[in-house]
């Protein structure tokens, strides 16, 4: 595990404060990288539970590479930057979305994103409705821009994946 955090730490950080619902559905901020102890604190105290903490998304990561900071969505553009860690690819997403952009939420309730500091709309409806199993809906047409600043509008999630 240490190993793991190691390696993970040459490629990027998270940029807090960062949220996770624990498996009692109650929530821990973690605003700064010592506050990682929050959740060992946790396990510590509920010794029976095994269940991972869920990540609040969208979350922020400064890429050690260039310095440069990505908002990734969901577990799979998470993953997608842990794998070009490992690969020694280039970390960054091949593209950005282009503001602003919409999601609608599990309840139907719609949030706008029109600058980057609005992705924390989506972490704050999260952590207000902990039990919501269904990821947030990118509601498309999205424009988006890609590393070489060309730009193309995508139509529907089969063409964004």
């Amino acid at each position: 595990s240490e190993r793991r955090t190691r390696r993970r730490n040459k490629c990027f950080e998270f940029v807090f404060p960062i949220d996770f619902i624990m498996p009692d559905a109650s929530s821990i901020t973690l605003t700064s990288k010592e506050d990682w102890t929050l959740i060992k604190t946790w396990y510590e105290e509920n010794p029976d539970i095994t269940d991972r903490p869920e990540l609040v998304f969208p979350v922020d990561v400064t890429l050690k590479e260039d310095g440069s900071t990505q908002t990734l969505i969901d577990t799979d553009e998470l993953n997608t930057v842990k794998d070009s860690c490992r690969r020694g690819k280039d970390k960054r997403k091949c593209f950005k979305l282009v503001l602003p952009v919409s999601f609608t939420m599990e309840d139907a309730s719609v949030i706008e994103v029109n600058e980057r500091a609005d992705f924390k709309l989506l972490r704050e409806w999260k952590k207000a409705n902990p039990d919501a199993t269904v990821k947030p809906a990118l509601n498309f047409p999205v424009d988006i821009v890609y590393k070489d600043e060309t730009t193309a509008t995508i139509i529907d999630q089969t063409e964004y994946e």
